[in-house]
């Protein structure tokens, strides 16, 4: 598969969240994702500042790990959702918890 938005978005696509039915690019945790250079660039914002380390850690990996295919490196900043962010978060998992 080539590298190109197109297609990493196609996979990001898929990646769920463990806990809510919906993927993470839907639930506004994965953002900003670019190209540049060979190299995957991507914003991950968590909900919540205070957020458990293996909570946090399987989110990125599981967001990481289905681009390793591209052999591109994947170069991920952490953030915190601004408060509509959040809201738009809280109302999807609200509509789509499985726990």
């Amino acid at each position: 598969m080539d590298l190109s938005q197109e297609n990493v978005m196609k996979i990001l696509e898929t990646v769920m969240h463990p806990m809510i039915n919906a993927s993470l690019l839907d639930l506004g945790i994965i953002k900003n994702v670019e190209i540049q250079d060979g190299e995957i660039h991507m914003v991950m914002a968590m909900p919540f500042a205070p957020i458990v380390e293996n909570v946090k850690k399987m989110l990125i990996e599981s967001s990481t790990q289905p681009l390793v295919d591209f052999d591109a490196k994947v170069k991920l900043r952490l953030t915190i959702m601004d408060e509509s962010e959040k809201q738009k978060f809280l109302e999807i998992e609200k509509k789509n918890w499985r726990g």
